[in-house]
């Protein structure tokens, strides 16, 4: 299909404008690029993939953890099935080079009728229980989120902390107001998080805290069951006019924690695609007739610092620590090949990554100067902690025996991730923490990305304990980003990646291409995707 570009008026007001700004809003005045992806020829989010997509058929996923809620508002390890539930307004587009953000529920870009306020026109839909979608469901949906009602929270407000007001202002208009301006590209990917699905207003308060469990979208398939720790049963929303495909009539997941037991449902034929198989399985799974779909992804193995303990209130002792580690070694013993040495906080795909002067390649005679110039005794006590993942234990042994030869005393220990973050959210005492995280893969806008893990809150304050001059000039700078004009962006983005090299309260070591592994017999259209949660909207049955 021929994506034309076609010329768009200037709107009221809009500052400067980037090249992938132009691209997004090139994509959404052709239409093509919103109704292209469900033609023939499309494929999953990592790209077209040969073939005509077909209607029908079931696929079966073995999934690597239970899910807790399914309110988009809220939901985390459920952002997998739920984006398959509901649409938004906007969506990032993964394959883009530009990550270019495209219009899903809007009828085309937000206009920006004053520095302050913008509108957005939405095209006529409905829900899965036959309600239109109106108005009024559209802002509730995203008014939720700025300002959750009593009792509620959401993670994804930091992100919108700039919203004043969401309001009605025609039967397929909203209206948003910010506290000040905000540039385009940042406003366009933050109405792209996966938390402002559209949600039927009515039907949630009636629910309540129920909606979680019995969750209703307008998404390309809508929701059947869950048996809690064990499966979550989806059906093709046969109402879907949508650009985000939906081509089986059932999409089942079976939750497998275990990772062989994931493996060998594959091979069994149980399942019909796995989510994040062990490195170690990968070639055996090729060598048994299965694909490998996997793309360099956001998320990320972090190490992280208790920066209120001595000497870890000091960044050379921090720096000295990544100076010593053999990040070749752990990517082929934890990854096998698969995972990314990472120069900056974002990836070096990440059209904003800008490369900092001090980038932690592998340097032991660097490492003991920082650490002699801080005035680190030989023999010096770290008790290093992991989450209790197979990858994150290999990287952890790596670690230790780097600081050892450093001749540091190392004391590994290995807890389940959601215990060790317990412990230490809730004030418990640690020395230096290795964990994933996926800041970018949200919104995959910079200030967004950031704020997730280093602007002040409960995160930066409670978990990394990072505060100081560094940190309020970190947070100032972070404030003011999203208003600059797109030509000012850049230069500061690259100024927050710069100050966090030189801080490293936490850092990502490693960035991870994310397996799916598929028996393409069975399932066809499943691109590698830059998401660590499986997309299957535009795969179909083979």
């Amino acid at each position: 299909m021929t994506r034309q570009r076609l010329h768009i008026p200037p709107a009221p007001y809009r500052p400067g404008l980037s090249r992938r700004r132009l691209l997004y809003l090139g994509a959404a005045a052709s239409g093509a690029v919103l109704t292209g992806c469900t033609g023939p020829g499309a494929g999953g989010t990592g790209g077209p993939a040969a073939g005509t997509p077909r209607t029908g058929g079931a696929v079966v996923v073995g999934g690597l953890a239970p899910f807790t809620t399914f309110d988009p508002q809220n939901a985390s390890d459920a952002i997998g099935v739920t984006r398959h539930l509901f649409d938004a307004l906007y969506e990032v587009d993964e394959t883009s080079p530009e990550l270019a953000v495209r219009p899903v529920l809007a009828a085309g870009p937000p206009t920006r009728t004053t520095p302050t306020t913008w509108q957005i026109r939405f095209r006529t839909t409905g829900f899965h229980d036959g309600t239109p979608m109106t108005a009024d469901d559209v802002a509730f949906s995203i008014q939720r989120v700025v300002a959750p009602p009593d009792g509620q929270v959401s993670f994804y407000s930091q992100l919108l902390t700039f919203v004043t007001g969401v309001r009605v202002v025609a039967a397929d208009t909203i209206e948003i107001t910010t506290a000040h301006p905000v540039n385009d590209d940042v406003f366009a990917r933050r109405l792209a998080l996966p938390a402002l699905g559209i949600v039927p207003k009515a039907l949630v308060e009636a629910r309540g805290a129920e909606f979680g469990t019995r969750p209703v979208g307008s998404g390309p398939y809508e929701f059947v069951s869950y048996r809690e720790n064990q499966s979550v049963e989806l059906r093709r929303f046969a109402g879907y006019t949508g650009p985000s495909g939906g081509w089986f009539d059932t999409i089942s997941w079976r939750i497998l924690v275990d990772d062989t037991a994931r493996a060998a449902a594959l091979r069994a034929r149980q399942v019909d695609v796995v989510q994040s198989p062990p490195f170690r399985d990968l070639e055996l799974l090729r060598r048994s007739g299965f694909e490998v779909v996997m793309a360099p992804t956001p998320a990320a193995v972090y190490l992280t610092f208790n920066c209120a303990k001595a000497p870890f209130t000091d960044p050379r002792v921090r720096q000295a620590l990544h100076y010593a580690i053999d990040h070749d070694s752990i990517t082929q013993i934890a990854y096998a090949g698969n995972a990314t040495f990472a120069t900056s906080v974002l990836p070096d795909w990440h059209p904003d990554h800008a490369r900092p002067t001090a980038v932690f390649d592998r340097n032991p005679d660097t490492a003991r100067s920082l650490l002699a110039a801080a005035g680190v005794p030989a023999g010096l006590r770290i008790v290093l902690q992991a989450q209790q993942t197979g990858y994150m234990q290999q990287t952890a042994t790596v670690i230790r025996q780097n600081w050892q030869d450093l001749g540091l005393d190392v004391d590994l220990r290995i807890e389940a991730g959601t215990t060790l973050a317990g412990k230490i959210l809730g004030g418990g005492d640690f020395d230096a923490v290795i964990s994933s995280g996926n800041p970018v893969g949200q919104s995959f806008d910079v200030p967004g990305a950031l704020s997730s893990f280093y602007a002040p809150g409960a995160f930066r304050d409670r978990f990394l304990r990072w505060s100081g001059p560094a940190a309020d000039r970190f947070a100032e700078l972070l404030d003011t980003a999203p208003a600059l004009p797109a030509d000012q962006a850049p230069a500061r983005y690259a100024q927050l990646q710069q100050l966090l090299a030189d801080e490293v309260p936490t850092y990502p070591m490693h960035y991870l291409s994310v397996p799916n592994v598929v028996d393409t017999g069975a399932v066809a259209g499943l691109g590698a995707q830059r998401w660590e949660h499986l997309d299957l909207r535009r795969a179909w049955r083979a």
